[in-house]
């Protein structure tokens, strides 16, 4: 039925017949939704883990951690993913790799330079891409929005917060099996262990569920989202006070995402309510400000509890470093992947890299605690480009 929505004319065929039957959308929905692929009741089976080796897929996103959840998802699958962050970088990655480059593009609608309407448009002018599966990513789950999407050329739809199992049903769609075994052997269940703190307003459950179990990864978005956070209520009243409406409804959708993806439902839901309401209220409104406060009544504890936790980490090797290209390389390996063990690698080569001759050590490591992940990416890889190293 999904992938009815969004293929011309067997799309159109159904809807004509639902029309004639008086069959509404939200009725199939809840019919199928009692019922796994198989024919299985919902919930008594587990969903399948997928493999996808060798697939390659673009992912074009803003939102760095967003990136690193649909890095995390798809590189344990098998893919190799490549990151563009505005449209405009996706259309120039996606024409510089020719036809053949990726075989399927996550496209993120709102992004900045160039959005995901653009960057499909302009995709599908060029000929030689009419076969390339364009999945649309967005929080705003409106079937007009769905509709858009179809009109411009995309093939399919995924609601953010990203949800495993669903991401994985809309690649299976486009995407080729290279081998398919049940969740439970692809890998074994994560528990929180006391590696987790207990975090005001967080459905712990669902957020798991939502990184695959992956507690490791959990831990890095906490930290991640208590960084770039830590001002967004602030920077909500300089954009309102100021009259940027439109930078004020952008930087309340961004929250209401990474706020879904930590499980944080409740700041979501407020930080939801906030995008709508910019997109008509007078900036001067009481109720716009009333919306900030109980935004803010809701986000301040669960700031401050961050501010009182550090993740646990493991144990860093005391042996010296063998061979400092060789962990150059790691390193830069690990940030283009997102990982927040990058932070510990670069504790052990400091002193090493504070040696190098014109390395920006002072750079890099306020790239790192900012968990700026690909801006330190750029600045390693120019330093061993022109070391010669890389």
């Amino acid at each position: 039925y999904e992938a009815c929505n969004f293929q011309d004319l067997t799309g159109q065929r159904i809807k004509k017949v639902m029309q004639a039957l008086d069959i509404t959308e939200s009725r199939i929905r809840k019919l199928i939704g009692l019922f796994s692929s198989d024919g299985s009741i919902n919930g008594t089976r587990p969903a399948p883990q997928r493999q996808f080796k060798g697939a390659a897929v673009l992912l074009a996103e803003d939102n760095d951690i967003n990136q690193q959840i649909a890095v995390e998802l798809l590189q344990v699958v098998g893919i190799e993913v490549a990151l563009a962050n505005t449209g405009r970088e996706a259309l120039d990655k996606l024409l510089a790799a020719g036809p053949n480059g990726f075989d399927l593009v996550l496209m993120d609608l709102e992004m900045p330079d160039m959005d995901g309407h653009e960057a499909t448009i302009a995709l599908r002018q060029e000929r030689q891409f009419a076969a390339l599966p364009i999945v649309a990513m967005t929080a705003h789950a409106l079937a007009e929005v769905r509709e858009r999407c179809l009109r411009e050329g995309m093939q399919d739809y995924l609601t953010k917060p990203i949800n495993p199992d669903q991401l994985y049903n809309v690649l299976a769609r486009w995407l080729p099996l290279s081998l398919q075994v049940s969740s439970s052997a692809a890998a074994a269940e994560l528990t929180n262990e006391g590696l987790l703190p207990d975090l005001p307003g967080i459905n712990l459950r669902d957020a798991l569920s939502r990184v695959a179990g992956n507690v490791a990864l959990y831990q890095q978005l906490l930290a991640r989202f208590a960084i770039s956070q830590a001002e967004v209520v602030q920077q909500l009243r300089r954009h309102v006070k100021s009259g940027r409406r439109a930078d004020a409804a952008r930087l309340a959708h961004s929250l209401r995402g990474v706020a879904g993806n930590i499980g944080a439902e409740g700041v979501a839901q407020l930080a939801q309510d906030l995008e709508y309401r910019l997109q008509s209220a007078s900036l001067e409104s009481e109720q716009l400000q009333r919306q900030l406060a109980l935004l803010e009544k809701d986000l301040r504890p669960l700031l401050q509890a961050l501010a009182n936790w550090q993740p646990s980490k493991p144990a860093l090797p005391t042996q010296p470093v063998q061979n400092l290209q060789l962990q150059l390389q790691h390193l830069l390996q690990l940030l283009q992947e997102a990982s927040a063990d990058a932070v510990d690698v670069f504790a052990q080569l400091r002193g090493e890299l504070a040696d190098m001759p014109n390395f920006p050590l002072e750079e890099f490591n306020s790239h790192l605690e900012q968990f700026e992940f690909d801006a330190a990416h750029r600045v390693l890889q120019r330093v061993l480009q022109r070391a010669a190293l890389h």
